[in-house]
């Protein structure tokens, strides 16, 4: 069954240093073709946020899965004017990732394709809400008629689900 494959992990890997130089974040870790490498040893938060990664590629094909992440980075940066790192924490794969990766039971009860088609929204407590951590995420306005203020930043987070052909 594919949605139990996981990829090769590889730690304490120069290639996310390297592929740092040409990124908009410090990437510590990165999923391609199947194998995983990461900067220093992965704590099992971030091999869950990988495979996730994995489980998309799978679903989309690499090269179809490369298309997909590039095209929602060129349209957070050109059409909705969004900076590197915040057009990088709106692509539909990484919102699915970093909110699930903490989910021990996710990848098992996971849905296919589910991260092209549902809107992964966050919702922080304003108590919580500082200048240090607050990065607001541009919502698919064709999806919601109001606007969201959704913060990744990994303070608490409240999770809710948003299924786009429902809105």
């Amino acid at each position: 069954m594919l949605k139990m494959l996981k990829p090769f992990f590889f730690e304490n890997s120069k290639l996310p240093k390297v592929l740092s130089y040409f990124a908009p974040i410090e990437i510590s870790a990165i999923s391609l073709f199947g194998f995983v490498f990461s900067r220093e040893e992965m704590s099992e938060v971030t091999k869950r946020h990988e495979t996730i990664h994995f489980q998309q590629q799978i679903e989309t094909g690499m090269i179809g899965f490369l298309v997909v992440y590039l095209w929602d980075y060129a349209k957070n940066i050109w059409i909705h004017k969004m900076d590197g790192p915040t057009a990088y924490l709106n692509l539909r794969a990484e919102k699915e990732a970093y909110f699930w990766h903490e989910d021990e039971a996710y990848l098992e009860n996971r849905k296919r394709w589910a991260w092209l088609h549902t809107e992964w929204v966050k919702e922080i407590d304003e108590a919580e809400d500082t200048e240090e951590t607050k990065r607001s995420l541009v919502s698919d306005h064709n999806s919601s008629e109001e606007d969201t203020d959704d913060d990744w930043s990994g303070s608490e987070l409240t999770q809710t689900i948003v299924d786009k052909n429902n809105v």
